[in-house]
C-alpha cells in the first residue's frame, strides 16, 4: 500500500540510549520539580514544535523524536536552572 507506514516499525532512526539516558533526565526534571509554563509536557511541545501527546509518547518510551527535535530538547534540558538538575542527580 503506498503511504502506508508498517505497524510497530518506528519512523525514526536514533541510538536508543542516548535518547533513554535524555528521556529518562527529562521525564524526572518534569515530575520532581514540574512547573507548568516552563517545566511540563505541553512547555517542551511548545519549545520543539510538537503536539503534547506526541512528547508524552516520547517520554513514555512509545516512540523516539526525529534528530532536530531531540538537539532541541537536548538544549531545553541544558537550559534549566543547574540547581535543580544537581539535586535531581543526588537523588
Amino acid at each position: 500500500m503506498k503511504g502506508h507506514w508498517t505497524k510497530g516499525k518506528r519512523r525514526q532512526t536514533i541510538d536508543s540510549a542516548v535518547w533513554s539516558a535524555l528521556r529518562n533526565r527529562v521525564a524526572r526534571l518534569i515530575e520532581e520539580h514540574p512547573c507548568p509554563t516552563v517545566r511540563s509536557r505541553r512547555a517542551i511541545a511548545a519549545v520543539v514544535g510538537r503536539d503534547d501527546r506526541t512528547v508524552r509518547r516520547w517520554l513514555s518510551g512509545e516512540d523516539y523524536p526525529d534528530q532536530d527535535s531531540m538537539a532541541t530538547l537536548r538544549a531545553w534540558y541544558k537550559s534549566q536552572p543547574s540547581s535543580l538538575k544537581k539535586r535531581q542527580a543526588g537523588t
